[in-house]
Formats: C-alpha cells, sequence, structure tokens
C-alpha cells in the first residue's frame, strides 16, 4: 500500500488546524443553508391557504432561493479554501459574501415583520 498523498495535494499534508477551521467554517455555511431551508420552508407551508401566490408566501419563496444560494456559495468557499490549504497559499475571507448574506436576511426580516404589520 502506497503513502502517497493524493494527486491534487502540493506534495505535502496540509495543516490539521487550518484544514479543521476550513470544516468548521463550512458547517456553518451549511447550518446557516439550512435553517434558510426550514424557515423558508415553514413559511410558504404554514402561508399556503387557496393556492395563489400571496406576499407571505413570495417570502417563503424567496427564503428557499435565498438557502440554495447560500448552500452554494458555502460549498464552493469550502473547496476553494480546501484546495488554497493544500498548495500552501494564503486562505482568504469571504467579507462580500457574508455582507450579502447579512443583507439579504435583514431585508427578509423587515418584509415579514412589514407583511405582518400590513396583515394584523
Amino acid at each position: 500500500m502506497s503513502d502517497a498523498p493524493p494527486p491534487t495535494w502540493a506534495g505535502h499534508d496540509p495543516d490539521v488546524l487550518d484544514s479543521l477551521a476550513n470544516e468548521r467554517n463550512g458547517l456553518a455555511w451549511q447550518r446557516t443553508a439550512l435553517a434558510w431551508f426550514a424557515s423558508g420552508a415553514a413559511v410558504a407551508r404554514y402561508f399556503s391557504g387557496d393556492g395563489l401566490l400571496t406576499a407571505r408566501m413570495a417570502i417563503g419563496w424567496s427564503m428557499l432561493f435565498v438557502g440554495g444560494v447560500v448552500w452554494l456559495a458555502g460549498t464552493r468557499q469550502y473547496h476553494r479554501q480546501a484546495s488554497n490549504i493544500r498548495a500552501d497559499l494564503p486562505t482568504a475571507v469571504p467579507l462580500r459574501r457574508i455582507r450579502a448574506v447579512s443583507i439579504v436576511t435583514t431585508a427578509v426580516i423587515a418584509a415579514i415583520v412589514a407583511v405582518e404589520i400590513i396583515y394584523w
């Protein structure tokens, strides 16, 4: 049996702490995406009344869409960072993605509050 690393590695084992930190970061992105999926499914299902697309259902469907985008972005970021760690390149913090998720989260919460105030 060979002790050679997989062919995609740059010739040395990656730092364990960096790899574990990257995995935790990837799991955090997946957890965030799962929260968006679950919340969006709950909102869309709870407010699916007579089959018409209402503002509440639109919010639920948009939350499902955002969950998918967050999952794809997190998966992409995880694989990019893992590749950089293996190649001994510097890893970057995805500030643009973090800001985008924060802004979208705030906007959806504001939309939910606005719709509930209108229907209340």
